[in-house]
């Protein structure tokens, strides 16, 4: 059995998705929020984000969901429940947000993401420079378009071995569409079958602009922005963890004060047990005026708040580091 295909959103871009995995004889099954003239049984119309409309269309024996709406917390809802629904569905997401699309594809398993824009801007970009490109292919950190190459009688690749474009380098043969006698690519190259007008190639060109490496000067900078940035973070640790030394050392002083039976350990013990809130020897501030234990109320707020900011630090500076 085929395995099920849905697709989310038949908006432009989605539908034109849905008749092409049709045209190509998938098993296809199509959510629109709205009917859509002309189609039957293979639309479900209704809620994107409603556990009964995915229910519906079978997500839960689909094989892959195809989230082609241009609302990105839509796909995201839509994402997270057919996860709970079909844990094993892969899923293919259009996402504007290259960064958050990247994040996703690393976070969850057979999740890939999809930006119109980053997949049309090099079409563009070739048809720019005079070259008609139907699509492009990601080798080896370079973007190759791909055209389609039509032989007729002034073509230089006339009466050319097809055996001697498999073996060129600059070119990537994809597919051959012979004007006669049906033939695969595989088998037109074994047998050395040659170029006649009316053949037709679909290939891909390698890019003539190499990819640039970044210099040592480039590498150096950047190896100072991040010690710069690890500087300001430190600095700010560096004052939050005096000041909380300040506070232990004059909650432990004060303990000592009021009560000169208090060892310097006890106090100190129950100073940092107050402010982590791990708590220990509550018998100091148990037995101490009415004063004293409004102090201790008011540096357990202070200590509190200085903890929780050297952990907010502490996480944006790694967070920070990981994610740029």
């Amino acid at each position: 059995m085929k395995p099920r295909i849905i697709v989310c959103g038949l908006g432009r871009t989605g539908y034109k998705i849905f008749r092409l995995l049709r045209q190509q004889g998938a098993t296809v099954v199509g959510i629109s929020d709205r009917p859509l003239r002309g189609e039957g049984s293979e639309i479900i119309v209704g809620n994107f984000r409603s556990a009964s409309t995915l229910l519906a269309a079978g997500i839960q024996s689909a094989h892959t969901l195809v989230l082609a709406g241009k609302d990105e917390s839509v796909n995201l809802a839509v994402l997270m429940l057919a996860r709970i629904l079909n844990p094993k569905i892969r899923i293919i997401n259009r996402l504007f947000n290259t960064s958050l699309g990247d994040r996703l594809d690393h976070t969850l398993t057979d999740h890939t993401t999809m930006s119109v824009s980053a997949l049309a801007a090099p079409v563009f970009a070739f048809a720019a420079l005079g070259n008609h490109a139907i699509g492009q292919l990601r080798l080896y950190n370079q973007t190759w378009p791909m055209h389609e190459e039509l032989i007729d009688r002034n073509h230089p690749w006339l009466g050319r071995k097809i055996a001697s474009l498999w073996d060129d380098r600059s070119v990537m043969l994809i597919y051959y569409i012979p004007a006669a006698d049906p033939i695969d690519l595989v088998s037109a190259v074994v047998k050395g079958r040659q170029l006649q007008v009316g053949d037709r190639l679909i290939i891909a060109s390698k890019p003539s602009v190499r990819t640039r490496r970044q210099s040592l000067i480039h590498n150096f900078f950047k190896i100072f922005a991040r010690l710069r940035q690890f500087q300001r973070h430190s600095k700010s640790a560096v004052i939050l963890n005096l000041a909380l030394l300040v506070t232990v050392l004059v909650c432990t002083i004060t303990y000592i004060s009021i009560n000169l039976n208090n060892s310097f350990v006890d106090s100190l013990y129950f100073t940092v047990g107050m402010i982590t809130g791990a708590g220990g020897n509550e018998k100091i501030a148990e037995q101490a005026p009415g004063s004293i234990k409004i102090f201790t109320s008011i540096m357990m707020l202070v200590g509190t708040a200085i903890v929780g900011i050297c952990y907010a630090l502490l996480n944006d500076f790694v967070l920070g580091t990981r994610f740029q």
